[in-house]
Protein backbone atom coordinates (compact mmCIF):
# COMPACT_ATOMS: atom_id res chain seq x y z
CA UNK A 1 0.00 0.00 0.00
CA UNK A 2 1.05 3.58 -0.50
CA UNK A 3 1.37 6.24 2.25
CA UNK A 4 -1.84 8.03 1.24
CA UNK A 5 -3.92 4.86 1.49
CA UNK A 6 -2.38 3.88 4.81
CA UNK A 7 -2.77 7.36 6.29
CA UNK A 8 -6.40 7.49 5.19
CA UNK A 9 -7.09 4.06 6.67
CA UNK A 10 -5.37 4.95 9.94
CA UNK A 11 -7.37 8.14 10.45
CA UNK A 12 -10.60 6.35 9.52
CA UNK A 13 -9.71 3.61 11.98
CA UNK A 14 -8.90 6.01 14.82
CA UNK A 15 -11.94 8.27 14.60
CA UNK A 16 -14.52 5.73 15.85
CA UNK A 17 -12.04 4.47 18.44
CA UNK A 18 -11.72 7.97 19.85
CA UNK A 19 -15.46 8.58 19.77
CA UNK A 20 -16.72 5.46 21.48
CA UNK A 21 -13.75 3.56 22.73
CA UNK A 22 -14.79 0.73 20.44
CA UNK A 23 -15.37 -2.87 21.31
CA UNK A 24 -12.67 -4.90 23.01
CA UNK A 25 -10.65 -5.93 19.93
CA UNK A 26 -11.11 -2.61 18.17
CA UNK A 27 -10.23 -0.77 21.35
CA UNK A 28 -6.99 -2.72 21.74
CA UNK A 29 -6.05 -2.18 18.09
CA UNK A 30 -6.96 1.49 18.34
CA UNK A 31 -4.86 1.87 21.48
CA UNK A 32 -1.90 0.21 19.76
CA UNK A 33 -2.16 2.47 16.72
CA UNK A 34 -2.67 5.55 18.88
CA UNK A 35 0.38 4.67 21.00
CA UNK A 36 2.50 4.16 17.88
CA UNK A 37 1.50 7.58 16.56
CA UNK A 38 2.12 9.25 19.91
CA UNK A 39 5.63 7.77 20.03
CA UNK A 40 6.33 8.75 16.44
CA UNK A 41 5.07 12.33 16.78
CA UNK A 42 6.42 13.07 20.27
CA UNK A 43 8.32 16.36 20.34
CA UNK A 44 7.34 17.13 16.73
CA UNK A 45 5.04 20.13 17.16
CA UNK A 46 2.97 20.02 13.98
CA UNK A 47 2.15 16.30 13.87
CA UNK A 48 1.78 16.14 17.64
CA UNK A 49 -0.77 18.97 17.50
CA UNK A 50 -2.64 17.22 14.69
CA UNK A 51 -2.86 14.09 16.84
CA UNK A 52 -4.09 16.04 19.88
CA UNK A 53 -6.62 17.94 17.77
CA UNK A 54 -8.06 14.69 16.44
CA UNK A 55 -8.29 13.37 19.98
CA UNK A 56 -10.16 16.51 21.06
CA UNK A 57 -12.66 16.33 18.19
CA UNK A 58 -12.45 13.11 16.15
CA UNK A 59 -15.42 14.02 13.97
CA UNK A 60 -13.95 17.29 12.72
CA UNK A 61 -12.96 16.74 9.08
CA UNK A 62 -10.23 19.37 9.38
CA UNK A 63 -8.66 17.48 12.28
CA UNK A 64 -8.85 14.25 10.30
CA UNK A 65 -7.27 15.90 7.26
CA UNK A 66 -4.48 17.47 9.32
CA UNK A 67 -3.50 14.16 10.89
CA UNK A 68 -3.82 12.36 7.57
CA UNK A 69 -1.42 14.88 6.00
CA UNK A 70 1.18 14.57 8.76
CA UNK A 71 0.87 10.80 8.85
CA UNK A 72 1.22 10.56 5.08
CA UNK A 73 4.49 12.52 5.22
CA UNK A 74 5.82 10.37 8.03
CA UNK A 75 4.87 7.14 6.28
CA UNK A 76 6.46 8.23 3.01
CA UNK A 77 9.70 9.10 4.80
CA UNK A 78 10.08 5.84 6.73
CA UNK A 79 9.37 2.42 5.22
CA UNK A 80 9.74 0.69 8.59
CA UNK A 81 7.14 2.96 10.16
CA UNK A 82 4.85 2.39 7.18
CA UNK A 83 5.20 -1.38 7.64
CA UNK A 84 4.47 -1.09 11.36
CA UNK A 85 1.32 0.98 10.80
CA UNK A 86 0.19 -1.40 8.06
CA UNK A 87 0.53 -4.33 10.46
CA UNK A 88 -1.52 -2.48 13.07
CA UNK A 89 -4.30 -1.90 10.54
CA UNK A 90 -4.53 -5.57 9.52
Amino acid sequence: MDPVTIATAAVAFLSPYLLEGGKAAAKKAGESLWAALERRFKDKPVPETALKDLQADPQDPDNQAALRKELKKSLAADADFMAAVTRLLE
